[in-house]
């Protein structure tokens, strides 16, 4: 069993180990916390679309190169990277998927591959955010 908020001595060093829980609110972008007593990370977060990681803070996301959607945009506007392009689209209602140009031009799109057809497009990336996220680690 690991120490619970307290101080050890390990090598010669003081090592300080803090129980993490849902009551710290470890989850980012908009996940949700469950308490997990007994582990070695007393709680798991469960990610909202388009995040991943222990905490929530990793872009979870497909690429499809040389590909876009043609019409539908809610909006487009200077992005400097695709995953800043990405992480406007998770933070705006009705947005599915992002089409990124090679020129830095963010396309937020209200439909996704599973609705409307990609087309070949030069210059741009087709982006969406994927659901699924393992988090047992």
């Amino acid at each position: 069993m690991w120490p619970e908020n307290e101080t050890m001595v390990a090598e010669g060093h003081s090592v300080w180990f803090k129980r993490i829980t849902c009551a710290d609110q470890p989850c980012e972008n908009g996940g949700s916390c469950r308490d997990r007593p007994g582990y070695i990370h007393q709680y798991k977060c469960d990610c909202s679309q388009g995040w991943c990681g222990r905490r929530c803070e990793k872009l979870h996301y497909n690429v499809t190169r040389r590909h876009c959607i043609l019409g539908g945009d809610i909006s487009s506007k200077y992005m400097s990277s695709p995953e800043e392009c990405l992480k406007w689209c998770l933070q705006t209602t009705g947005c599915k998927a992002t089409g990124y140009s090679s020129l830095k031009y963010c396309h937020l799109e209200l439909n996704d591959h599973t609705k409307t057809s990609l087309s070949y497009c030069i210059g741009y990336d087709y982006y969406y955010p994927l659901k699924e996220c393992n988090n047992e680690t």
